[in-house]
């Protein structure tokens, strides 16, 4: 992603802190689930429709090394190493937003 679109994502994201957290939300208004706050980052600062739930996002998406991921880039994460059931996006510096 060029820095203007990773400026983008980042400044829609961080905009979203303190936004209530809601299972199967997928607004601000009416609180978000992770999925539902990346979805809704990359669809309004971006035009990007991502895939509604974790795991599908993970099916679609590239993978990279944690050592070389980038300001940006979805984070994803599973319990004891099944399958995908939560989502971030990157920020730098080890850390990510999420809800």
């Amino acid at each position: 992603m060029n820095s203007g679109r990773v400026q983008a994502v980042l400044q829609k994201a961080l905009a979203l802190l303190g936004t209530p957290y809601r299972w199967g939300g997928t607004s601000p208004d009416g609180g978000f689930d992770c999925s539902g706050m990346v979805g809704y980052v990359f669809r309004s600062a971006l035009g990007i429709e991502l895939p509604r739930v974790s795991r599908e996002m993970a099916k679609d998406g590239e993978k990279v090394d944690k050592a070389s991921l980038a300001v940006g880039d979805l984070v994803f994460f599973s319990r004891r190493g099944k399958r995908v059931d939560h989502v971030g996006i990157y920020v730098g510096d080890g850390r990510f937003v999420h809800a």
